[in-house]
């Protein structure tokens, strides 16, 4: 019997954390020789090639073009069938797809004796409820999915939570009670270095040259809030104050910014930088930017947060003062906090007082998390 089977679906590469961090694990399994096998949609674990020895991983890798429905179908039934046809001691699933651990009863009741861990990112449904998408804004609708969900979750032996937000919320499931549950926070691990003989020429072919750079690089999608930072670009540009913002992103919240900035002359929005070119694009700014709308809080991290901090550039996080990352801020000094409803002006002024030069220590407080999850998964540890 095989020890361990990950499921974690995603279309991306080694910009989304969720794609990143199951390869930082995947790499720390490899490391420990312990036979694993991956199911995602696309892959990006390059440098895990099949050890034919000892064939200690396989992954599995479906895309057909780039319909997204469609692939994610057939990612689906892969693993469906593979979930039920093969059998392992140990099943690391994460929260996207979000109804997979539905699934859960049906293998319990196949394999009795393997153990099931639940990885939560985005926490589902109460995600799809924030989000407003119907029909799960549907109260009804939303109430059966979390009976199904607390249904699942007692068959589920151990829980990684990123925070002690997201715990909160998912204590409020009864069946938690009885699950080892372990917090572990995001993490990047990657070399952001500054490459000073090609960053004048990066900003020069960015028309950043001279500028101080308020960055937003990673996703904007439905938990980030955009109406503050429209206000404070706006207000900027109306004082002409010296910020320049730069957004490299993409997300569902992408058009509304582009509409109500695309005249803004302190504005550039792009989509994600080439991967060659995103330690230059990190390290270019004096500020970086994270909003979250209140409905999110606890129910999402920006995980962009571990990777910009490398930078030691002060951190600028608009959204409820109650998650895990306001807290992660404040507490090591990484930046300013703010409310969505806080005034442009007064967000300038703060950020005014910051120096040019940030003061931030190189922060590796969360760099062995991964090894810390592979422990978890592996050995008992008591509940939280």
């Amino acid at each position: 019997m095989n020890n361990l089977l990950i499921i974690n679906y995603f279309f991306g590469d080694d910009r989304v954390p969720t794609a990143r961090m199951v390869n930082d694990v995947a790499k720390e399994l490899k490391k420990k020789n312990i036979n694993f096998k991956i199911f995602c949609s696309k892959t990006n674990y390059k440098y895990l090639k099949n050890n034919h020895k000892k064939k200690l991983f396989e992954i599995n890798s479906i895309k057909f073009f780039d319909f997204k429905f469609l692939n994610y179908s057939l990612f689906f039934i892969s693993a469906f069938f593979h979930f039920f046809t093969t059998k392992y001691k140990k099943y690391l699933i994460l929260t996207d797809p979000p109804f997979f651990i539905f699934l859960a009863p049906i293998l319990k009741l196949i394999n009795p004796k393997c153990e099931i861990i639940y990885w939560t990112m985005d926490l589902y449904p109460e995600a799809l409820y924030a989000s407003k998408i119907f029909p799960f804004q549907n109260k009804i609708i939303f109430n059966i999915l979390k009976y199904l969900k607390n249904l699942s979750l007692n068959f589920v032996d151990k829980m990684i939570n990123l925070d002690k937000y997201q715990n909160i919320h998912l204590k409020k499931y009864p069946n938690t009670k009885k699950i080892l549950t372990k917090i572990v926070a995001p993490w990047d691990i990657r070399k952001i270095r500054l490459n000073r003989k090609n960053k004048s020429q990066f900003l020069k072919r960015n028309n950043l040259l001279d500028k101080k750079i308020v960055l937003y690089a990673g996703n904007l999608g439905r938990a980030h809030n955009v109406n503050s930072i429209i206000n404070l670009v706006n207000y900027c540009e109306r004082k002409k104050k010296e910020l320049f913002f730069v957004f490299a992103c993409k997300g569902k919240n992408k058009k509304k910014l582009y509409n109500q900035l695309k005249s803004n002359k302190n504005t550039i929005i792009e989509n994600y930088f080439p991967l060659k070119e995103t330690s230059n694009l990190l390290h270019s700014a004096s500020f970086h930017l994270i909003t979250l709308e209140n409905d999110w809080a606890g129910i999402v991290y920006p995980s962009k947060l571990f990777g910009i901090i490398k930078t030691k550039k002060p951190v600028l996080y608009i959204g409820p003062s109650k998650t895990g990352i306001a807290n992660l801020i404040d507490s090591k000094r990484l930046g300013i906090t703010f409310k969505l409803d806080e005034k442009p002006s007064k967000i300038f002024d703060k950020i005014k007082k910051i120096s040019k030069k940030s003061n931030l220590k190189k922060f590796k407080e969360y760099d062995k998390n991964h090894i810390e999850l592979v422990k978890f998964i592996f050995n008992k540890t008591k509940k939280i």
